[in-house]
């Protein structure tokens, strides 16, 4: 502050960086221009600004965006304000211990909360990637989720980042493309990754345009949610799936094609926003072919020819050994049946003796 304490230079409630702590207000001043809103994390260690924002919706609606800072690619929305909660968010209308609200005046407009009880701890925080509501629980002296936003993590614009594949259901959310590797191993350990994956073997088409571009191969990915930026092809154009390879292959900047019931559609460049379904019926779900070096391909392919042979090697021996112990052991009980009424006379001429 200034000498003058009614002249403040500088305070944190206007500037949140990630954490919306109680009685900050996230919206905008109408009248200067300046806008109150918070910024994700870099990662889970580091508090540097990250990839998201969120803020009030710019067009003027009583709602507020998650989405991609300085962008408009919005990856989730707390729908309108209906006056005690936001529609998107109804685990809102639960929060008893919460005085929520929306203040819309002449000289601003912004959402704020505060609780009821000044004891309550609770705090709302931009994560690396996802809105979360924590109340602190003395009895288990830990954070506790109120609610978490959205609920499905690879609805997050370019939370794996390029070259991946999201997966809400997998062990793991996020995985490299086959045939590609994690850029930045440290920093995909602490959640940030944004830097995705990257090709292990360049394709041919980048060395030679004119001629090696052709050998290059594509691997298939099932059951998923295409990404959002493809080139769409005229049906009158491409007829068939072996045409849509082809228009993909001619251009060195192709990554990527899909030909179904939308036709063909091919994608430049890196690839983001790839969505897989498991084991989950969903209309939306589509086959996905990303490109590769053609070295990539027989090298699988070698593998998989190996694990066959060792397979049929193995079950040769197996079958070779119980064939071979059936033998001996017929051979065995020929014996033996053949033997035994010379040692039943042996032992009765043994037996006349005494």
């Amino acid at each position: 502050v200034a000498s003058n304490p009614s002249n403040v230079w500088w305070q944190s409630f206007d500037h949140p960086t990630d954490v919306f702590l109680p009685g900050v207000k996230i919206g905008q001043n109408k009248i200067t221009g300046q806008k109150y809103s918070f910024t994700s994390k870099k990662n889970s260690e580091n508090p540097a600004l990250g990839l998201y924002c969120m803020e009030l919706d710019p067009s003027g609606s009583r709602q507020y965006y998650d989405m991609l800072c300085n962008s408009s690619i919005v990856y989730f929305s707390t729908g309108e304000w209906n006056g005690r909660y936001f529609n998107s968010v109804p685990e809102m209308s639960s929060n008893v211990f919460l005085d929520s609200k929306f203040v819309d005046n002449d000289e601003k407009d912004y959402f704020t909360y505060t609780p009821f009880d000044k004891t309550v701890i609770t705090i709302c925080l931009l994560d690396v990637s996802v809105l979360r509501h924590l109340l602190w629980v003395e009895e288990l002296q830990d954070w506790e989720t109120v609610f978490i936003q959205p609920k499905a993590s690879c609805d997050v614009s370019s939370v794996c980042g390029p070259y991946t594949i999201c997966n809400d259901n997998a062990l793991t959310l996020c995985n490299c493309m086959k045939g590609f590797s994690v850029k930045s191993p440290r920093d995909w350990e602490l959640d940030d990754r944004r830097e995705g994956c990257t090709k292990n073997i360049p394709l041919g088409c980048s060395s030679n345009e004119s001629t090696t571009g052709l050998t290059d191969k594509f691997f298939p990915i099932p059951s998923v949610r295409l990404p959002y930026d493809a080139h769409s092809i005229s049906m009158e154009t491409v007829a068939s799936a072996h045409e849509c390879i082809q228009v993909c292959l001619r251009n060195c900047s192709c990554t990527a094609y899909s030909h179904g019931r939308s036709g063909c559609s091919v994608w430049h460049e890196q690839l983001i926003n790839v969505k897989q379904y498991n084991g989950t019926s969903n209309t939306n779900e589509e086959i996905f072919y990303h490109r590769l070096a053609a070295a990539e391909v027989p090298s699988w392919g070698q593998n998989r020819r190996e694990k066959i042979i060792a397979v049929v090697v193995g079950a040769s021996v197996s079958a070779f050994s119980f064939l071979a112990f059936l033998l001996l052991l017929m051979i065995w009980s020929k014996r033996r049946s053949r033997d035994y009424p010379i040692n039943k006379i042996k032992e009765g001429a043994w037996d006349c003796r005494f």
